[in-house]
């Protein structure tokens, strides 16, 4: 064997082997660490999760307890009268049970002319050169 096969060798057998196998080793613990990690922030997100999902199903629950209690059949009985959303206390009864999502919208077809007006937005802001139109 020639002096130039021998440092060949003897290189490859104490810098490249040792050096491969600390790589392994280190690439090994990261990919365990970076699981662990992962696996411990994806239970505390599903926790968070279910916690508000709990919060909402509660919520939810209470105000259909609350809405099983109006007199629907009182409201229905008025449908054959005017019913004045505004004066009726049936119906503010019944906007304040409801909560924030309260809202009677006109079955009314909208008065000829009245469009709805166009927003634009761009670059610059409202009105703006480059603006593009939303309805």
């Amino acid at each position: 064997m020639s002096l130039h096969t021998k440092l060949v060798l003897a290189f490859l057998l104490l810098a490249v082997v040792p050096l491969t196998g600390i790589a392994i080793y280190s690439y090994s613990s990261s990919i365990e660490v970076f699981r662990n990690a992962v696996k411990a922030e994806s239970s505390a997100l599903a926790e968070d999760m279910g916690g508000r999902m709990r919060s909402v199903r509660s919520d939810l629950a209470s105000r259909m307890e609350q809405l099983g209690r109006f007199p629907f059949r009182q409201l229905m009985a008025m449908r054959g009268d005017k019913l004045d959303v505004q004066s009726s206390p049936l119906m503010a009864e019944l906007m304040a049970a409801i909560g924030d999502c309260a809202a009677v919208e006109s079955h009314d077809p909208k008065p000829a002319g009245a469009h709805a007006r166009r927003r634009t937005v761009g670059p610059g802001g409202p009105g703006r050169p480059g603006a593009r139109a939303f309805a």
